[in-house]
């Protein structure tokens, strides 16, 4: 039976590690279309100190960025995200809470920084 710790991992992976991923590429050059070799052209340009600056803000963004929505789900009447019969916001204590901490979901599920 899917869990929450399932979805955790879904979430993890197929967001975040995902989204990471994507902009690692695009900052690599490996990504041929014509605005991310533009991105790709000012990232090279950049000094060593911006680029890892850089790199380390895009894990932020995307956590941040899954955060509101985890929150806007579990705030709102109007969203159901649901397993089974069950409601995911019944089955945790604070759905963006699950994604921090030693245990949460990106210390269990990510392969990214």
């Amino acid at each position: 039976m899917y869990s929450k710790d399932d979805f955790g991992r879904d979430l993890i992976e197929e967001v975040r590690d995902r989204t990471i991923r994507l902009y690692d590429k695009k900052l690599s050059g490996a990504m041929k279309a014509e605005e991310d070799q533009a991105l790709y052209e000012q990232f090279r340009s950049l000094d060593e100190n911006a680029k890892i600056f850089v790199k380390n803000l895009i894990p932020m963004i995307v956590d941040t960025s899954m955060h509101n929505a985890l929150c806007m789900i579990e705030d709102s009447d109007d969203f159901v995200l649901s397993i089974g019969d069950d409601d995911v916001r019944d089955l945790s204590d604070g759905l963006a809470g699950e994604l921090y901490t030693d245990d949460g979901w990106i210390s269990r599920f990510s392969s990214e920084r």
